[in-house]
């Protein structure tokens, strides 16, 4: 499990406590773990899921049409 995963399970908890602990959540690329596609269906439909492009990789050497395609791929 990875810190993204962790973040999106608590979000979840605290949630369904009718606790909001979020309005968005910055997910990290899809080369440390995490899986956009896998998260977005397990956070309350309110929070706002942002993030999942490499920025070592895609934004600093693609081309800017790769940049906003990641996050697209990734779902």
């Amino acid at each position: 499990m990875n810190n993204g995963t962790r973040l999106v399970d608590l979000a979840r908890e605290r949630y369904s406590r009718g606790r909001r602990l979020v309005d968005a959540l910055s997910l990290d690329s899809r080369e440390t773990g995490v899986v956009l596609a896998r998260l977005m269906h397990r956070v309350p439909e309110e929070t706002v899921l942002v993030g999942n492009i490499s920025p070592t990789v895609t934004m600093l050497s693609d081309s800017t049409r790769e940049v906003a395609w990641e996050p697209v791929r990734c779902t």
